[in-house]
């Protein structure tokens, strides 16, 4: 497509370069008509320059292209790489979440055998000791102050 379009230019430049060279009426002319067509070969070899530059402009293009895509790929290989630790992250929960299930799920034990086996039990019969033997102290107690009075 650039190729047609600066033959295009090419032939719009020597149609423009063919008017001017007509003969020259006046010295005045002549030198405009010389200007306008040194003008006119120094865009032409510009423009014979621009394939040139386009080619150069598509290979960086191209390079360009190619590190754009060789980044998304390394972008993309750790997200995948993510994928699995996030299913061995739902594996984990999900193994907590039928633990957790399981031990609400549990027989609760009797509280008298919860007791029966915890050490509370022996904190238990010192105090029944203790108010036994307050009990019989205050009631021994009561009774000397009566019969010594």
């Amino acid at each position: 497509m650039s190729e047609i379009l600066l033959q295009t230019i090419v032939e719009k430049l020597e149609s423009l370069e063919i008017a001017v060279l007509k003969p020259p009426i006046t010295n005045k002319e002549e030198a405009l008509q010389q200007s306008l067509l040194k003008e006119v070969e120094c865009f032409q070899a510009e423009i014979t320059k621009l394939p040139g530059r386009f080619s150069e402009n598509e290979e960086k293009l191209n390079k360009l292209l190619e590190s754009v895509n060789a980044l998304n790929s390394k972008l993309i290989e750790p997200i995948q790489g993510t994928k699995s630790i996030a299913q061995m992250v739902e594996k984990g929960n999900m193994e907590i979440k039928r633990l957790i299930e399981i031990s609400l799920k549990k027989i609760q034990s009797d509280n008298m055998k919860v007791f029966l086996e915890s050490d509370a039990k022996k904190w238990i019969v010192v105090l029944l000791i203790a108010l036994v033997l307050l009990t019989y102290l205050y009631n021994f107690g009561s009774h000397w102050l009566e019969s010594h009075k």
